[in-house]
């Protein structure tokens, strides 16, 4: 029997590349997919493309108003229903055929009943789905404390399944940076599984109309994080704290140990110098490391 996946896509003025992308998603193999939208308030054609495919009784849609990408896919999470698994997905990317099939055949080596995300490599591509090369040269460390210090689960890889969704679903964070990254971050907390693959099944495409992109060049995120530290919104510190909230009786005592001394570094030098001085926090990147020892000594992270 094949697998019912709900592909869940927030829309926001996508009217150019969308009917690629829902095609693409409606032409995958070997699963069953049921395609829910949420449009985040499009002006341009958008609507007009979701009711041509909704006639056809090919996708679902519903407007919620503007809420920004993160709390659009939360709120599509929230009105999914019972599935086998869920998946994100960008208006204006392209999914390779087997991509769903890949990450469920992934997924069916987790234990029955435990939280688990699959999530993988991407290539990017230029408007024309040309160009390419892939995300992550690097395979990225996978680990709860590495988590916090760097997301590497990119949203629209994302196919998790229905243990996850119920825990996601238990707890509403007040802040939220993404959806992806908080959905991560919950599946490692609550001692889920989460699997990396280091293959591409999906083209990203990048284009003057992103509303989040990955071509950012060396200079540009030498200025962000320049910005970041002398003008820090504490997001690890609030992630920490969402968590807890959330979800501090599922934790590793460890795990939860490290995220309260998160949580107090700024009013706590005993607090600081735990965080400091656990070396689980590493990712596989260098600078970045660095860059959050740096931070987290002056109080920035």
């Amino acid at each position: 029997m094949r697998a019912k996946i709900r592909v869940l896509m927030s829309t926001y003025n996508g009217e150019k590349y969308l009917r690629e992308q829902i095609d693409s998603i409606l032409a995958q193999e070997d699963v069953k997919v049921d395609l829910l939208v949420r449009d985040d308030g499009s002006s341009d054609g958008t609507i007009a493309i979701l009711n041509e495919y909704k006639e056809k009784k090919l996708l679902d849609w519903y407007d919620g108003g503007n809420l920004g990408p993160a709390r659009s896919f939360l709120d599509l999470l929230n009105k999914a229903g019972k599935y086998d698994y869920y998946a994100f997905s960008d208006q204006d990317d392209y999914w390779m055929p087997e991509k769903l099939s890949v990450a469920v055949k992934k997924l069916a080596t987790a234990k029955k009943g435990v939280p688990a995300v699959y999530f993988s490599n991407k290539e990017i591509v230029d408007e024309h789905l040309e160009n390419g090369r892939m995300s992550d040269l690097v395979v990225p460390v996978v680990s709860f404390k590495s988590s916090i210090v760097r997301n590497i689960a990119t949203g629209c890889t994302m196919v998790f399944n229905a243990s996850l969704r119920d825990e996601v679903l238990k707890y509403q964070p007040k802040y939220l940076e993404m959806h992806d990254s908080w959905i991560y971050r919950v599946c490692l907390a609550v001692k889920g599984e989460a699997i990396y693959d280091n293959n591409a099944y999906i083209k990203y495409r990048q284009h003057g109309g992103n509303v989040i992109g990955a071509n950012d060049g060396v200079l540009s995120k030498v200025r962000r994080r320049f910005t970041k530290f002398f003008n820090p919104d504490h997001t690890r510190e609030k992630v920490a704290k969402e968590i807890l909230k959330g979800y501090a009786d599922s934790m590793y005592e460890s795990d939860k140990e490290w995220l309260k001394a998160l949580a107090e570094y700024r009013v706590s030098k005993k607090a600081r110098k735990m965080v400091l001085s656990d070396k689980g926090y590493k990712t596989e990147k260098a600078d970045t490391n660095l860059a959050y020892k740096i931070a987290l000594r002056f109080g920035k992270v």
